[in-house]
């Protein structure tokens, strides 16, 4: 097997085509590894600062992890403690919304099988409820056009919301 400088493709192999970059480009390749590294290096250190403090970051840098934690056990990383600790407290919050989300649909539910259960009562005892019928739709309608679902005569022409955004200083 012969080894040349270019492939059947047309393409040169890895090892010559990096022997082959000039110095110039070898300098902007370093350079822009150096400044990514620098971006994440900043957002890391400006996410543990925000969250634990400016001092506990510069102690996670720098290794001055001096003194002692609570109970006696000696603090590794002070800020990304506070960073799980802030994590955890808003997964506990979330939780908690998905309970009282769960629960607000389980009473919901309940609503509506009352609801359903006395309609079914009433009209099985022959009673009318056309004025509760009557209100309703009339609250309904109101809601409907007071949300804009429902024409109330007039002719609503509503702008798209691209042109809402683009041209936000014009009244309509």
């Amino acid at each position: 097997m012969v080894f040349s400088a270019t492939t059947i493709e047309g393409r040169t192999s890895g090892t010559e085509a990096i022997a082959s970059i000039t110095k110039e480009q070898k300098l902007s390749n370093y350079a822009m590894a150096s400044g990514l590294l620098a971006f994440v290096s900043y957002i890391f250190y400006y996410s543990l600062s925000s969250v634990g403090g400016e001092e506990n970051a510069k102690q996670f840098f720098l290794g001055d992890g001096g003194g002692e934690g609570k109970d006696g056990e000696a603090k590794v990383n002070p800020g990304f403690e506070e960073f799980l600790k802030e994590a955890n407290e808003g997964r506990s919050e979330e939780e908690r919304k998905l309970e009282d989300e769960r629960v607000a649909r389980g009473e919901a539910r309940e609503l509506a099988e009352l609801e359903h259960t006395t309609a079914a009562r009433l009209k099985a005892e022959g009673v009318e409820d056309e004025i509760v019928a009557s209100a309703n739709e009339d609250e309904e309608r109101e809601m409907a056009r007071a949300a804009g679902f429902e024409d109330s005569g007039k002719e609503v022409k509503k702008r798209p919301l691209w042109k809402k955004v683009v041209f936000f200083w014009r009244r309509e």
